[in-house]
């Protein structure tokens, strides 16, 4: 049924100049190197060679810009393996729409959705196919529409390749066309084109003179293209639609454990504080033996926003009863997590692979380079900041500049003249506006420069904090950089802040070290997927001992054979980069502090303790 259905797809995709049946095929070897690991395709082969360093460059920018992203929509996976589609470079059009096509089932793959027509139509890589198709067909389509109306209407005497049973009508007119159209555009043109000509020829016939011609000629040839866009729109939702069908999907059947664990809590509501325990022990236990933590999914989504909602609000009512024993346990667990697990990881260094990727200079824009990045977003700040700064300084400038002028005019001077040597004063000893009835007089001038002034030097200090903010945060950043990244690309960092701080005349006396001593990323616990992995036994262990009950052991002991076996495979490292992107694992020779891994040991050990040696249950 399946294989009908395609041939039913495939059959009116074959009029169109896209050969669909090569395109998938081409697709279907390349998910077939994929699963085997054997990279025969060049694009197969690029595209894992920087799956890697897509990984890495996911790391530095959360590492040196931070996780927020100044843009119109939020990023996907597609955006960062749309990269990798823009610098492969691939004449054939079937070739380009298969590693599209390849690239949107591996952006499914990393987010851990379903390889559906939606996702397809979301693929960066997808729809820039079509926007570049959708040109070069646009471009060559509208010259041949061109000709055929050039020909038919006396503006040309060069037959196109098209030929129609319609008589030529000479106008007198001329019309100049390329006469150079690719075979494939002649197969999308649509099969009542001999109609629609006649009817745009009608639309010419009526042109007075040699640019109406010209005009009515382009307008025409407009209108038909319309035909044309549509039918590739046509192929585009077909081609998705072929998408989903012919890409084989994963049967994830884990949710049904929520269905189990209901059915069970309803068939033995009586024993519902063994069934709760066990659910408990369970869940510890798949976290364990999950390889899908890092995946971007509703199920991951609604899992670890139910543990931390439901964690906040036991400890506040544990804190309301004045339950203390667990709050401990809490802060305690608090602020573990801010300590790093793994030190100096060496494995993460930015090294020559990652400078000769194409991830190299998107990560030198979102850092450094582009509008948006934080070195142009904090020396935009500070040239505000200085012009802000200029202005109220000039204004200041100006109306203390006046006063001489007042005081002449008020008789308290006599001259006032700049020389070489400075300003000449001549104060009128006799002038009246030193006498007691000037008192309200020289205290209205004197105000209005302390006003002024006042209001100058409140706010330039405000201005001068920014400025200095801005300048710390920006020197902080230079160093980050500088310590965790390679020497070329601080290299590269040096010669465009030096460029862009020639555009800021008035930033001057600014200087940076670019030499600082090179650093290796540490890494938090939630910054590892077995970090995760804790965070979640954690909390489940956590509510596991509020349940209570001597079925707290099964729990307890899951836990503490989840953190043990999980301290002995330490050397193992999965680096969570964010979520929808696949951690980075390697062999590590950085050190282990196994504070986590302690903190899990101790608890499930107090619980086991307490209650097979003491038989308490509650703290």
């Amino acid at each position: 049924m399946k294989k009908i259905v395609l041939i039913l797809i495939i059959i009116p995709l074959l009029a169109f100049s896209l050969d669909v049946e090569k395109v998938v095929s081409m697709y279907k070897q390349m998910l077939d190197e994929h699963r085997s690991g054997s990279y025969q395709d060049p694009f197969v082969r690029f595209v894992h060679e920087n799956l890697l360093q897509l990984q890495k460059y996911r790391f530095f920018r959360r590492l040196l810009a931070g996780g927020v992203e100044k843009t119109e929509f939020a990023k996907t996976a597609g955006d960062y393996l749309f990269v990798m589609y823009q610098n492969w470079k691939e004449k054939s059009w079937e070739k380009k729409l298969a590693n599209a096509l390849f690239l949107a089932f591996l952006q499914s793959e990393m987010s851990g959705s379903e390889p559906s027509k939606s996702t397809l139509k979301n693929s960066p890589s997808f729809n820039s196919f079509f926007g570049d198709y959708k040109m070069y067909v646009r471009s060559n389509a509208l010259n041949l529409l061109r000709w055929i109306l050039a020909y038919y209407t006396g503006g040309t005497s060069t037959p196109p390749p098209v030929k129609l049973d319609l008589e030529i009508k000479n106008l007198g007119f001329s019309f100049e066309v390329k006469q150079d159209v690719p075979q494939d555009i002649l197969a999308l043109l649509p099969e009542d084109l001999e109609e629609k000509v006649k009817s745009a020829i009608d639309a010419v016939l009526i042109s007075k003179d040699q640019s109406e011609y010209r005009r009515n000629v382009n307008r025409s040839a407009s209108l038909l293209w319309k035909e044309i866009e549509n039918r590739i729109s046509i192929i585009q939702n077909n081609i998705a639609d072929l998408f989903e069908k012919t890409t084989p999907k994963k049967i994830r059947l884990l949710w049904i454990r929520y269905l189990i664990y209901g059915f069970l809590l309803i068939a033995f509501r009586r024993n519902y504080q063994l069934i709760l325990q066990l659910i408990l022990s369970s869940e510890i236990l798949f976290v364990w033996g999950s390889n899908t933590v890092h995946l971007n999914t509703i199920e991951n989504m609604l899992f670890s926003s139910v543990l931390v909602f439901a964690f906040i609000f036991f400890n506040l009512l544990l804190i309301r009863k004045r339950k203390y024993g667990y709050t401990l346990f809490t802060i305690v667990f608090m602020i573990l997590l801010f300590v790093p697990s793994y030190i100096f990881v060496r494995e993460l260094g930015m090294d020559r692979e990652f400078e000769r990727s194409p991830y190299y200079d998107q990560l030198k824009s979102e850092v450094f380079e582009g509008s948006n990045s934080r070195v142009k977003e904090m020396l935009r700040e500070m040239s505000a900041v200085s012009l802000a700064s200029k202005e109220h300084t000039k204004q200041l400038v100006e109306h203390l500049s006046l006063a001489p002028e007042k005081f002449l005019k008020e008789g308290a001077l006599k001259e006032f003249e700049p020389t070489p040597n400075g300003i000449f004063l001549l104060i009128d000893e006799r002038s009246q506006f030193f006498s007691t009835s000037n008192f309200e007089r020289r205290l209205e001038i004197a105000r209005e420069m302390n006003t002024s002034l006042e209001d100058y030097l409140s706010k330039e200090k405000s201005r001068y904090r920014r400025y200095r903010n801005a300048l710390e945060s920006l020197e902080h950043l230079v160093k980050k950089i500088s310590a965790y990244t390679s020497n070329r690309f601080v290299e590269d960092l040096e010669k465009d802040l030096k460029a862009s701080l020639d555009r800021y005349p008035l930033i001057t006396d600014v200087t940076f070290s670019f030499t600082g001593e090179k650093k290796n990323p540490s890494l938090k616990p939630y910054q590892t997927i077995s970090g995760l992995k804790e965070i979640f036994w954690f909390f489940l262990l956590f509510f596991s001992a509020l349940l209570g009950g001597k079925y707290v052991l099964i729990p307890a002991g899951a836990t503490l054979f989840a953190a043990l076996s999980t301290a002995i495979n330490w050397k193992h490292l999965e680096v969570f980069v964010e979520s929808g992107i696949f951690p980075i694992s390697f062999e590590t020779s950085a050190a282990h502090t196994f504070h986590m891994e302690i903190l899990l040991i101790a608890f499930s050990t107090i619980i086991l303790y307490r209650n097979l040696v003491k038989g308490r249950v509650k703290p």
